[in-house]
């Protein structure tokens, strides 16, 4: 049975299972039990049979039913003390589902009604049918991801990741390795396991009674004369190993720690306590952990492993990073799509290198965006370089249209390649739903703007040239030469990739360091606070 990540359908067939796994077993009673004992195996094929009649009759997939048929019925948690052990070790796990940024009672059905598993008969059956029902939910949401992207966001395309459930959990029973197969099931990439790792951190500072506010407002002074000093220290000290090892920390190690702070949040490191700095130092400690949790969760969106080599933009922290065998060979600032025109969340797939690129506007963006500039100057295709694709015979800059007549743009406008150009000299080609690309940009000023939200929904690389270079062949001395040349001739050309490259958009407001700690960024569009609030509602 594979589980999918687009599971409305199992989370239907969940649903059942929460209603109808103890209601209906086999009818027997004490006398009639004493004298012909009912085995577990026995019980269960009774259960499972006439809860398949009535709920699944018409076919749906029914996946507590093909486990226990593709073990012939026999029990998994309860008849022997290496099934029960492995029952222990699955509500164990179950027991701290919040360690994923979960809620544990989505979870405890089995764990609210036995502490342990019971020995034979309907009462073990019973908990059979429970047990795996918490362990397959379980299983779908931490490997899959509890919420279905597009219920909360309606600019997502990621492929659909699916889950041999039944053969994993048949084999690790099979070969009593039930904890590697729980210590499986979530993403395996360092940055998740350093979110998990920051989520307990940050709870446990929270049991301790949070973090210190630094009070005020206005910069804090760091030479020991300002009343907020320790509080600032004391701060810094409960993100900061190093500063917290330091019994008297002099202004250099505070300022040191100060850079790190900033460095980690996507504040200029500067060492200063600026404005921004200190409102970072003042989010409470319980939006940090929310925080990670629905990172956590757009992290188990993504399928199981990257590829060798890829592109990661980061939208939140307006960074595009080209990556080969788990090492980044290059990071570059970029400039996202603005919060009316956001950057989706999606995996792409370039297949070619474009250099000298025109730009065929976006329909939407030539309504909004151009037809109103044409109706107060007729000559602005002509200044911008642009065309009708489709105009008047004779007229590509249309200048002998009454644009102010026109309250809809008929035409298909392009911008010839040029230095001007809105998509600069280099475009990867990647064709996509949304019409997103990664892209020159003759605009560079920009790049040194903190925030670089400004796009209309294309990822604007201010290192497109050295990114390229690596793309197409990995020496960036002599393969930017020779794309210099290429873009000096003014003419588009087309390099096909010899291996389709994967380009990956992801919203990461909250990211881990080798160094064990969290970072966090602005979250520019609004995202994190709907998933939240999906993934605080019950299970199902």
């Amino acid at each position: 049975m594979v589980i999918e990540v687009i599971r409305v359908p199992y989370k239907a067939v969940i649903c059942i299972f929460a209603t109808a796994i103890i209601g209906v077993q086999p009818t027997i009673s004490f006398a009639q039990e004493q004298q012909n004992p009912v085995s577990t195996a026995d019980a269960l094929h009774a259960a499972l049979l006439e809860r398949h009649s009535s709920f699944f009759a018409d076919g749906a997939p029914d996946p507590l039913f093909d486990f226990y048929a593709s073990r012939n019925f026999a029990p998994a948690w309860s008849g022997s003390d290496s099934n029960g052990d492995a029952a222990a070790d699955v509500m164990t796990a179950l027991s701290h589902a919040d360690m994923q940024g979960l809620r544990v009672q989505d979870y405890s059905t089995t764990a609210g009604k036995w502490r342990t598993s019971p020995e034979s008969g309907p009462d073990a059956a019973a908990f059979e049918l429970s047990l795996t029902t918490d362990l397959m939910r379980y299983a779908a949401d931490v490997r899959l991801g509890k919420i279905n992207p597009t219920r909360v966001y309606s600019d997502v395309d990621l492929p659909p990741g699916t889950f041999e459930f039944v053969s994993a959990l048949n084999s690790a029973l099979r070969r009593r390795r039930i904890e590697k197969f729980l210590a499986d099931l979530p993403p395996q990439e360092p940055e998740y396991r350093g979110l998990v790792q920051g989520l307990e951190n940050y709870r446990q500072q929270q049991s301790q009674g949070g973090w210190t506010r630094v009070p005020g407002s206005g910069e804090v002074s760091l030479d020991g004369r300002d009343s907020r000093s320790q509080a600032l220290i004391s701060r810094l000290a409960q993100e900061d190993p190093s500063l917290a090892s330091s019994p008297a920390p002099s202004v250099d190690d505070v300022r040191a720690a100060l850079t790190r702070f900033q460095a980690r949040n996507g504040i200029h490191a500067d060492g200063r306590v600026t404005e921004a700095t200190l409102a970072a130092l003042n989010v409470p400690i319980d939006a940090r952990i929310a925080k990670i949790a629905v990172n956590l969760e757009r992290w188990r969106w993504l399928q199981r492993g990257f590829e060798d080599r890829y592109v990661l933009v980061n939208v939140p922290d307006q960074t595009v990073e080209f990556i080969a065998n788990g090492e980044i060979l290059l990071e570059s600032r970029a400039i996202i799509g603005k919060p009316k025109s956001k950057t989706p969340i999606a995996r792409l797939s370039a297949s070619a290198l474009i250099i000298d690129p025109p730009w065929h506007v976006p329909e939407d963006i030539a309504a909004s965006q151009i037809l109103p500039k044409l109706r107060q100057n007729p000559n602005y295709l002509a200044a911008k370089n642009m065309v009708l694709e489709n105009g008047p015979a004779g007229d590509p800059y249309g200048r002998t249209l009454n644009w102010r007549k026109l309250k809809a743009m008929p035409y298909l406008v392009d911008q010839n390649p040029g230095p001007d150009s809105a998509m600069g000299v280099l475009m990867l080609d990647a064709p996509n739903s949304f019409g997103v690309y990664l892209h020159d940009t003759p605009g560079k000023a920009l790049f040194e703007a903190k925030t670089r939200d400004a796009s209309n929904g294309c990822i604007r690389v201010e290192r497109m040239l050295e990114l390229s270079a690596l793309i197409l062949g990995g020496d960036t001395n002599d393969t930017t030469d020779q794309l210099r040349a290429d873009i000096a001739a003014g003419t588009t050309q087309s390099i096909a990739l010899n291996r389709e490259l994967p380009i990956y958009l992801l919203y990461q407001t909250a990211v881990a360091y080798q160094d064990g700690t969290v970072g966090f960024r602005s979250d520019i569009y609004g995202r994190d606070k709907p998933l939240a609030a999906a993934l605080m509602k019950s299970a199902g």
